[in-house]
């Protein structure tokens, strides 16, 4: 297990695999319509980024800013009515596809392009092998270095950054934080 630490939490701990389905959940003595309104305000005072209240129709009542850089995500609250209970708000966080493609395409055009430019630059005349041989391996190969580290950082920095938001809503809300598993006992 790894440990990481936060202002808000002093220690979030993070398991081997991440599991996004076992978010926390929160509990709320309020009704959805003030809850919503509260987590618009806080929003507004700069608590609260990137919050969106989110359409209902869909089965998303709110959702907000996750940072994991470079692989961002975002927070989706569903709420339900418990009765004279309050609500509880269930949470997802889906990755948000932006940055994954940006990377994709950025490494797919310049790898390959550089082997045309390097080319350009070194003449026949020096009896290399042709540039291609040597060139893919050497730019192809640190990837699979590369992008599962920044992958598994980029998830690690998610998974806190998730447990500070979902934190600082139960916070707004005065509500409390209670782990999927003890709410579904």
């Amino acid at each position: 297990m790894t440990t990481t630490t936060s202002p808000q939490n002093p220690a979030i701990l993070i398991p081997g695999p991440v599991d996004w389905g076992a978010l926390p959940l929160v509990r709320c003595p309020l009704a959805s319509a003030p809850a919503i309104e509260r987590l618009a305000l806080a929003s507004k005072r700069g608590r609260m980024p990137g919050f969106r209240q989110g359409d209902p129709r869909g089965g998303i009542a709110f959702s907000a800013a996750v940072w994991g850089a470079p692989f961002d995500r975002e927070l989706h609250g569903t709420i339900q009515e418990q009765g004279d209970a309050g609500i509880e708000i269930r949470f997802t966080s889906p990755l948000l596809l932006k940055m994954p493609i940006i990377f994709a395409v950025v490494i797919a055009f310049s790898i390959w392009p550089g082997v045309w430019l390097t080319d350009s630059l070194i003449p026949g005349s020096w009896g290399w092998p042709p540039t291609w041989m040597w060139y893919l391996p050497l730019t192809i190969l640190p990837l699979f270095y590369y992008l599962p580290r920044t992958w598994n950082k980029s998830v690690q920095a998610a998974w806190a950054s998730t447990h500070e938001t979902i934190a600082a809503i139960a916070k707004e809300l005065d509500a409390s934080v209670e782990p999927v598993s003890s709410a579904r006992a």
